[in-house]
């Protein structure tokens, strides 16, 4: 199982899918029709609850295999909820094979009453008096080579005026390339990566226009024969199949111990719902003990309302943070943690960083999660001063104190320094262990709250402290990181993404197990 999958360029795409169809018409439509079943399936995982009873869908097709993809995936979306579809074509020039049977299919499933044609001449023309719940974007794909023509440029200015629910790209938004745009481009809610996720979709200056980035896997690199050109391109995203692992059903004769002991310092007057965000999400993520160390006015509040841990109440400072008086309770605590996290709501007292410094110093070689306030200098740099795994969770405004900018050089050169790997929190996470980079695509705007933060730091914390998974760091933030967002995609599917509050997403841990099937 490869559980990472590398990020190619349109050119390294196009290679990997002529080494495993060799230009076979047949082996082709039958990928057409994967990637269109998986599409329409994850779309409808995710926003199927809030379409309406009638659905109008609108494709924009291209004469390649991206429009009979896009064709594809509003068939199978119509066979889910009843639809009405119209087809927007150049009819003027001949679709390539697969393309035409998709969509002659199309309109034989459908009649030409539900399933109409219309030429690109004629969706610029109506496009100001034309809607849609859906538009599905197949016009150009990965071999799109700017600049484009200017009948191209007036599709995508007719489509972009066209109100929708909800619009979908098919692996690439059209217009969008690995150079920066000097053309329109398709403005896409999701964009579905398909077969390969292509490096433009991660560049910066097409982020506007991909909106959500999904991973749909039909298994090409799984297909491949032994080794290939492939196992040695850097920046890679997160194989759905790496979930996997957490399936497995736990062992007959184990016990708590089996699965860690995880020590949380966190907390403080200002900031207290941060250590039980780090609790409840390490706990729903299986580690076997949870030992939260938290100001003594607290422990007893957080000890009622989540018994399942273990809260020991440490002497506090004028501030209301964790005193290093409190270090004598640790030294106290028998039960060795298999793995540490520290920092989640700590504030930036120097009072707690001393005792954070402490521990870090009787553990020396306990793996640990620096979270939030302990991401600095200072407690960086005793961490990794013995040989012990380091992995940091900062977004974009904490990775300042330890990196001159947020920038993927930045990145790897603060996890060389520090001997760490860290998760840098955005819209997409970048994981890094001073090498290579992982994309985290999966999670959405539901996540753009405080506290978001505090659940993907306890969940590292569980998943580096079970000794039964042995994970490198790196593989840590990224089954932590893809398991939240999956868990958020859940939270979406019940919640939507205004009326919910951040410690709704934990329970949802548990079911997010479906988000990452596609």
């Amino acid at each position: 199982m490869k559980q990472y999958h590398p990020i190619l360029s349109c050119a390294e795409a196009q290679l990997l899918e002529y080494k495993i169809f060799g230009g076979d018409d047949a082996k082709s439509a039958e990928a057409m029709l994967k990637v269109g079943n998986k599409c329409a399936d994850m779309f409808f995982k995710e926003f199927g609850s809030r379409l309406p009873s009638k659905v109008k869908i609108l494709v924009l097709a291209g004469n390649g295999h991206n429009g009979g993809d896009a064709i594809i995936t509003a068939g199978e979306i119509a066979k889910k909820c009843g639809a009405t579809i119209c087809v927007a074509a150049n009819l003027s020039k001949q679709m390539r094979p697969n393309t035409k049977a998709a969509l002659d299919s199309l309109t034989a499933t459908f009649g030409n009453t539900r399933a109409d044609i219309i030429d690109f001449e004629a969706l610029i023309r109506q496009a100001e008096g034309l809607e849609a719940d859906i538009i599905i974007d197949g016009l150009s794909g990965m071999k799109f080579k700017p600049p484009a023509k200017p009948e191209f440029c007036a599709v995508i200015d007719a489509i972009n005026k066209v109100p929708a629910l909800y619009r979908i790209s098919i692996d690439i938004p059209s217009g969008a390339s690995e150079s920066h745009p000097g053309n329109p481009i398709f403005k896409a809610d999701v964009t579905y990566a398909t077969a390969s996720v292509k490096r433009a979709l991660i560049e910066k200056f097409n982020n506007p226009h991909t909106g959500r980035l999904r991973y749909i896997d039909i298994g090409l690199f799984d297909a491949l024969p032994g080794e290939n050109s492939f196992n040695n391109i850097g920046d890679s995203v997160i194989s759905p199949k790496f979930f996997a692992m957490l399936e497995k059903p736990r062992a007959w004769q184990t016990d708590k111990r089996h699965y860690g002991n995880l020590f949380v310092i966190a907390g403080s007057k200002s900031f207290p719902g941060a250590a039980m965000l780090n609790v409840r999400a390490a706990l729903r993520a299986g580690t076997g003990i949870v030992t939260a160390f938290v100001p003594e006015t607290l422990a007893p509040c957080f000890a009622a309302i989540e018994p399942s841990a273990i809260w020991v109440a440490c002497p506090e400072n004028d501030g209301g943070s964790i005193s290093i008086k409190g270090f004598d309770i640790v030294l106290k605590k028998s039960a060795r943690p298999t793995a540490l996290l520290m920092g989640s709501g700590t504030t930036a007292s120097e009072d707690t960083r001393a005792f954070m410094a402490e521990v870090l110093k009787k553990y020396p070689d306990t793996p640990c999660v620096l979270d939030a306030d302990a991401i600095c200098p200072e407690i960086a740099g005793h961490a990794c001063r013995s040989k012990r795994q380091i992995l940091m969770t900062p977004h974009e405004g904490e990775i300042l104190r330890i990196a001159s900018d947020a920038s993927n050089t930045s990145l790897r050169n603060a996890c060389a320094k520090y001997s760490a790997s860290i998760a840098l929190k955005s819209n997409i996470t970048r994981i890094c262990d001073g090498n290579s980079i992982v994309y985290n695509l999966s999670g959405g705007p539901i996540l753009g709250r405080g506290g978001s933060g505090d659940i993907l730091a306890g969940i590292c914390g569980a998943l580096l402290s079970r000794k039964d998974l042995n994970l490198s760091g790196k593989d840590v933030l990224a089954l932590s990181s893809f398991w939240l967002g999956c868990a958020a995609q859940a939270a979406f599917d019940k919640y939507g993404e205004n009326s919910v509050a951040t410690s709704d997403i934990i329970p949802f841990l548990s079911l997010a197990f479906k988000f990452a099937k596609d």
